[in-house]
């Protein structure tokens, strides 16, 4: 898989709390595979009518260990519950939700695969631990 990446700077992140980059996406093929599983959310029973929005979505817990590359594993932890606390998110926080989990289908995704590593090499980055062959961004 070819990958074309920007690197996110840690200014821009302390900054904003966000930066723009890209994933680790190559041929349209890959990504067509991938974004069937958006099609297959069930809708968030949490989100209150009077906001006039519906969400769908899964949710998934993983220990991910390693960098980028070959160097990280992932394992699939026991499907749970979220919280947030009601300081975080004052709508919908202050209580444990339920969503259906992630499926296996998308967890074994190789674009799934590629950004959750991706993601996980640039906080690496970003706290000053190079991943396994790699160095911190400056």
């Amino acid at each position: 898989m070819r990958v074309t990446e920007i690197t996110p700077r840690r200014e821009e992140i302390a900054e904003n709390g966000w930066a723009l980059g890209r994933l680790p996406i190559s041929v349209a093929s890959e990504w067509n595979e991938f974004a069937k599983h958006w099609e297959d959310l069930p809708a968030d029973r949490y989100v209150l009518r009077s906001h006039g929005t519906t969400r769908h979505r899964r949710i998934g817990h993983l220990l991910a260990r390693g960098g980028t590359g070959a160097g990280v594993t992932m394992e699939r932890a026991p499907h749970g519950a979220f919280f947030q606390s009601a300081e975080i998110n004052s709508v919908y926080g202050g209580h444990a939700r339920t969503f259906a989990p992630i499926t296996a289908e998308t967890y074994d995704n190789i674009c799934f695969r590629s950004a959750l590593e991706h993601d996980l090499g640039l906080v690496r980055r970003l706290e000053g631990t190079p991943p396994p062959g790699g160095s911190p961004c400056t």
